[in-house]
Formats: C-alpha cells, sequence, structure tokens
C-alpha cells in the first residue's frame, strides 16, 4: 500500500501580533525574555506538531522546514535540537521529493529468528 501523506503547512512558531500585550507583560519577568520565555516556547509549539504526524507506532513522516532561520541563526539550534526521531538533514529542494519517497516507504516486517 502506497503511504499515506497528510501535508500540514507550518513554520518556526512564533508570536503573533494579538500576543503583544502577554510578551510586553512576560518580559518584565525575565532578563532576556528572548531566551528564557518566547523562545521555549516556540519550541514548545514546534514540537506539537510532531503530535499531528505521528500518532501510532506504525505511522510514518517527513518534516520538511522550509525556514531557513533554522539553520543560519543561533536559536535554531534550540529547534534542531527538540525534534524526535532520525538526525534531521539538510538537502537542496530538488532532492527532497525522492528522498522522502524513499524513506515513506514501507519497512518490510521481519519474522523472528530462532
Amino acid at each position: 500500500a502506497a503511504p499515506r501523506v497528510r501535508p500540514e503547512k507550518w513554520g518556526i512558531p512564533s508570536w503573533r501580533p494579538a500576543d503583544a500585550n502577554v510578551i510586553a507583560a512576560r518580559s518584565a519577568a525575565y532578563e532576556d525574555s528572548f531566551q528564557q520565555y518566547a523562545l521555549p516556547q516556540a519550541v514548545i509549539r514546534f514540537k506539537q506538531g510532531f503530535g499531528r504526524l505521528i500518532r501510532t507506532k506504525k505511522d510514518r513522516g517527513a518534516v520538511v522546514v522550509l525556514d531557513g532561520r533554522i539553520v543560519t541563526k543561533e536559536y535554531g539550534r534550540a529547534f534542531l535540537t527538540a525534534l524526535p526521531g532520525p538526525p534531521v538533514r539538510q538537502m537542496a529542494l530538488r532532492d527532497m521529493a525522492g528522498t522522502i519517497e524513499e524513506f515513506l516507504q514501507p519497512v518490510p516486517e521481519t519474522l523472528p529468528t530462532a
């Protein structure tokens, strides 16, 4: 059976303008509100996105992050180290489809050897 694909579009979570009052209130409580509050909250929301992809032990999925800040900004490392599963791979866009297709191929079930 072909792998089921559920595309979802999401990037590195960030604050919405409507959250400005919350940010202002939280900023007063921290010496570095971005590193101590905003970044950890964004990483939590980023990880929660993986829960939508993988629901059971048999599920497989690939996440493509097209937001370059994940590799160009120092804070991107916080997102990368929070990721579950196999190592993160960085590649050219033209190579992604084949790599993802290969990754999503069903894993043959092996019989235990006696």
